[in-house]
């Protein structure tokens, strides 16, 4: 089983909502369902923006930093939201080629719609992420909309490196 499957924000019901998605509409209220379900009272709720198919890694190399850092932040407690489980869905209508091609279609269509709803309000971005075209569009819409923007140190991904966000912004 693919490790976004096991992800505890998210229901049986909402990874098949996921699985047979023909559009980003359908992505987009699954994610906020989500959200609205999990997250913690009074605290922001964060995304972790790293590359996937651009900047440094390979997508797999890129998916499992990024889930790891979920992770790691759930730990900590804080109320983290994950884009990973809905790839899968995205790809029953559109392809990376397709993100290359056209990205703001991914970006405004699925995160743009997440963002400007204000389901989301802190961006924590991996090492490497300004090479990335899709996280230089998320922080400077972040930075546009006054979200919380938090680049991590390029320690903070490794395995064995413990980190914390900032308290001032919780």
């Amino acid at each position: 089983m693919h490790a976004a499957h096991t992800d505890p924000w998210y229901t049986d019901e909402d990874f098949r909502r996921i699985r047979i998605a023909k559009s980003f509409p359908p992505l987009v209220e699954v994610a906020i369902q989500a959200i609205a379900r999990n997250r913690r009272p009074n605290e922001p709720v964060i995304q972790v923006c790293g590359p996937m198919t651009t900047g440094d890694g390979t997508f797999k190399e890129n998916n499992e930093r990024i889930v790891r850092t979920i992770v790691r932040l759930r730990d900590e407690g804080k109320s983290v939201f994950s884009q990973v489980v809905f790839q899968e869905g995205m790809l029953n209508f559109t392809t990376i080629e397709d993100y290359h091609r056209d990205p703001l279609r991914l970006l405004e269509g699925f995160y743009g719609a997440l963002f400007r709803g204000g389901h989301i309000q802190t961006l924590v971005f991996l090492p490497g992420s300004r090479k990335s075209l899709g996280c230089r569009w998320e922080e400077s819409m972040g930075r546009k909309l006054g979200m919380d923007i938090i680049l991590l140190p390029d320690e903070a991904t490794k395995p064995h490196v413990l980190f914390s966000l900032p308290q001032a912004l919780f």
